[in-house]
């Protein structure tokens, strides 16, 4: 039967410790490994089976199978930098057709390359929405595949509260002016022209998650003939 007590100094065996236990300001060593079994969620850097308020020193491997949160830097003293895994999907995406029905993408569609078969349709791409800071680094691909000419038109949107495209996007290709935003905004819109458009086939779009609800677009413009004036953004 456990007893409220206080145990001093000693060696002990076997010690059962029931409800709260308090260790005041002396060092803990332990030589053997340490197994929490409680399963209350962490929330936060001051909620969870265990909480430490200042720092933790490790000298080997760490693995965790739940989701990481990095409110600060993470840096990296010597070693070799791995392989990032399940960040991104690998699969490929479905083709982007050359029609006027809009394409919302998911979460789900991260890590894919579509295949965009626009030519002279109006059409609009609309990114994942609700990104957040956990999503940083995830990205997806658009290529062209078809020429883009008159009347086409493809937009590229980024839903969300508050501008959504990141003054760092760029786009580069013959005839463009617009090389970047001016100012945060939401769309970027890509029209097509006949002879000589700035966007043909091989072109490429890469959109990447650089912060909560925000985009990093990047265009690479290859062109049709000597290339057009073709990007705008608002």
């Amino acid at each position: 039967m456990a007893e409220t007590g206080c145990l001093k100094d000693g060696h002990f065996q076997n010690l059962e410790v029931v409800n709260t236990t308090i260790l005041d300001t002396g060092d803990t060593t332990m030589t053997g490994s340490l197994n929490i079994s409680d399963s209350t969620a962490s929330n936060d850097a001051g909620s969870g089976a265990l909480v430490v308020t200042g720092g933790v020193g490790v000298g080997g491997d760490v693995n965790v199978t739940g989701n990481t949160v990095l409110s600060g830097t993470l840096s990296m003293v010597g070693g070799a930098v791995g392989h990032v895994t399940g960040v991104n999907d690998t699969a490929q995406g479905a083709d982007i057709a050359n029609d006027s029905t809009p394409v919302p993408m998911a979460a789900t569609d991260f890590g894919k390359t579509f295949a965009c078969l626009l030519t002279n349709a109006v059409k609009s791409v609309t990114l994942p929405p609700n990104v957040t800071a956990a999503d940083i680094g995830k990205s997806l691909k658009i290529f062209q595949a078809a020429n883009l000419v008159l009347p086409g038109q493809l937009s590229i949107v980024s839903s969300g509260t508050g501008p959504t495209i990141s003054l760092n996007s760029y786009f580069i290709g013959q005839g463009l002016t617009t090389f970047r935003p001016e100012a945060e905004s939401t769309t970027v819109v890509i029209a097509g022209a006949d002879s000589n458009s700035a966007f043909g086939q091989g072109s490429t779009i890469t959109a990447t998650v650089v912060g909560e609800g925000m985009y990093m677009i990047e265009i690479i413009a290859i062109p049709l003939g000597t290339g057009s004036n073709a990007i705008t953004v608002s």
